[in-house]
């Protein structure tokens, strides 16, 4: 295991507890370790790893430019999990910034992306984060639908998926009620 490989798996552990800014300092140990090691590709996902807690920090102008250099290298590289979920992180990060369009692109480049792929668990979250961010900007049905989507996605659907169905359904009539009721 190389060095670089012991600060990244220290600093995924950290932030795994939440301890953001001690997993920031592992990752940019790990950054400079593979930088030294002559490994682009780590490099770039630590500078995506960095990205992501800036994101959790709320300093998302340093997540947007992190990221934008991870997606730059993996679009290059031609990898196409990786720069897939870099984009969903992006879009957190750009909705973040109040460009809620360029934030949906990203996340249906990344949908798309992630069902190609066949990773049906990061497809489906992917979905409901869409539909979410389609209801806060107003866009109820397509969010919805969406969501619906996200629950109906993959090889079959269990009764945890057909509850939350259900649940979503109940909640966006109950929403729509209360808002009508305002007018």
């Amino acid at each position: 295991m190389s060095n670089g490989d012991m600060y990244r798996d220290d600093g995924l552990k950290k932030y795994n507890r939440g301890a953001l800014a001690d997993a920031q300092a592992a990752f940019q140990k790990a950054l400079a370790a593979y930088e030294a090691e002559g490994k682009p590709d780590l490099v770039a996902e630590m500078r995506a790893n960095l990205g992501t807690v800036a994101r959790d920090q709320g300093r998302y102008d340093v997540a947007d430019g992190l990221l934008r250099e991870a997606l730059g290298f993996f679009e290059q590289a031609g990898d196409a999990k990786r720069l897939a979920m870099v984009r969903g992180t992006l879009a957190g990060v750009v909705s973040a910034l109040g460009d809620k369009q360029a934030a949906y692109d990203l996340y249906v480049q990344a949908a798309d992306a992630f069902q190609a792929l066949g990773e049906t668990q990061m497809h489906r979250d992917t979905l409901k984060t869409m539909g979410a961010l389609q209801i806060k900007r107003g866009k109820v049905n397509m969010g919805r639908d969406i969501m619906t989507d996200a629950v109906n996605t993959g090889e079959t659907v269990g009764f945890g998926q057909r509850l939350l169905k259900a649940a979503l359904n109940l909640a966006t009539f109950r929403w729509l009620r209360k808002l009508l009721n305002r007018s």
